[in-house]
C-alpha cells in the first residue's frame, strides 16, 4: 500500500467512529484530507510556508465547525 492509502484509511477510521455509515465516513475523509494533501503537495515549493500552515489550520477549523454543525442539526432532527 502507498503511504497515503494507509493514512487515508486511518482518517477514514476516525470518521467511521463519528458516523453510522462507512460510505459517509469515506466521503468525510476525502472532504477533510483532500485540501490538506493539496496544500502539503505545494508546501515545498511555496515561498510563504507560514501561509500554507495557516491555510491548513483554517481548513481543519472550518471543517470541524461544519461537521459539528451538521451533527448537531441531525441530533436536533431526531
Amino acid at each position: 500500500l502507498f503511504p497515503y492509502t494507509t493514512l487515508f484509511r486511518s482518517i477514514e477510521n476516525v470518521f467511521q467512529g463519528l458516523t453510522e455509515h462507512k460510505e459517509e465516513a469515506k466521503q468525510l475523509a476525502l472532504d477533510f484530507y483532500g485540501p490538506i494533501f493539496l496544500l502539503y503537495s505545494i508546501y515545498d515549493g511555496a515561498e510563504d510556508k507560514e501561509r500554507m500552515i495557516e491555510l491548513v489550520e483554517k481548513h481543519v477549523e472550518r471543517f470541524s465547525e461544519q461537521f459539528m454543525d451538521k451533527k448537531e442539526g441531525m441530533a436536533d432532527a431526531k
